[in-house]
């Protein structure tokens, strides 16, 4: 697997949809809101990146320098899912990525972008049925 650190926009994308969407951290002490702290997460999600890329390829670069700018233009869910996709693939190859806060924050912006995917909300939450079900 390769791995590369993603750019600004990138992330500046994806925490920009996180505060407009009031996306929350459950169990991460002061990082409960990304709405109010969009620098700091913005970083965090940088420095897991560069974290991976570092572990990867046995390299000591630097955290890397974000500024957070608001998007305008909101993406749609499907592309943030993407996003998050792209950004925890970039992400994961250091062993402590699963429990860091930058990928409770990545679960938590995709959850929000697939409830709001077409249909979701009209889906059943439990499918009924006997057949192939054991009692």
């Amino acid at each position: 697997m390769s791995a590369f650190v993603v750019s600004n926009e990138h992330i500046n994308a994806l925490v920009s949809y996180a505060s407009d969407k009031k996306v929350r951290l459950y169990g991460f002490g002061p990082f409960t809101e990304v709405r109010g702290a969009e620098q700091k997460m913005a970083e965090l999600l940088l420095a897991e990146n560069v974290k991976s890329v570092n572990h990867r390829y046995e390299q000591t670069e630097g955290p890397g320098v974000i500024r957070y700018v608001h998007r305008a233009k909101t993406l749609k869910p499907v592309e943030v899912i993407k996003a998050c996709d792209c950004l925890d693939y970039q992400s994961c190859e250091h062993p402590e990525w699963e429990a860091s806060v930058a990928c409770a924050l990545l679960k938590a912006i995709r959850e929000e972008a697939i409830s709001l995917l077409p249909g979701y909300s009209d889906a059943a939450w439990s499918i009924a049925g006997g057949e192939g079900v054991a009692a």
